[in-house]
């Protein structure tokens, strides 16, 4: 009998933590969408890059997978189905690109190295074509590497 109320106790503690977390987390979203005047829900999306490498050497490639968030709400967006990966200079230069497909937000991209890069470091770019609407300041940047050892 002893071990049915122990039972019966834990049940309900779960079932109350349960429908705490649920309700908080209902909440959230619901007072975003609340906050907002209708029609003026902006959907941000952004793209996380993750590398395999920092460090680089010319004529090697970039094996690099992404994933797409909405900003707002932390979940993943399946929005764009098209990426644009490019590799920029300091000064900003593309020096290689591809375009990568994505599947329920999430892709995965290769993208070659020149051979003829100087030794520097190099930004990995990445943006949907609904990302240009708000600029640069908003697409994935991750900084890498490359070494030139000749």
């Amino acid at each position: 009998m002893i071990i049915s109320y122990r039972f019966l106790f834990l049940l309900l503690i779960n079932l109350s933590i349960a429908s705490v977390v649920s309700g908080q987390q209902s909440a959230t979203i619901n007072n975003i969408t609340k906050n907002k005047a209708p029609g003026n829900f902006v959907f941000n999306e952004a793209i996380v890059i993750i590398t395999d490498s920092k460090l680089y050497i010319p004529g090697e490639t970039i094996y690099c997978s992404f994933f797409s968030i909405e900003r707002e709400l932390s979940i993943i967006s399946s929005l764009s189905s098209v990426v644009y990966v490019e590799l920029l200079s300091q000064n900003k230069e593309i020096v290689a690109q591809v375009k990568a497909s994505m599947h329920q937000g999430i892709g995965e991209a290769r993208i070659r190295i020149p051979g003829d890069l100087d030794s520097d470091y190099y930004y990995l770019r990445a943006y949907s074509n609904y990302m240009k609407n708000f600029g640069p300041d908003f697409f994935g940047v991750k900084r890498l590497a490359v070494v030139n050892p000749f």
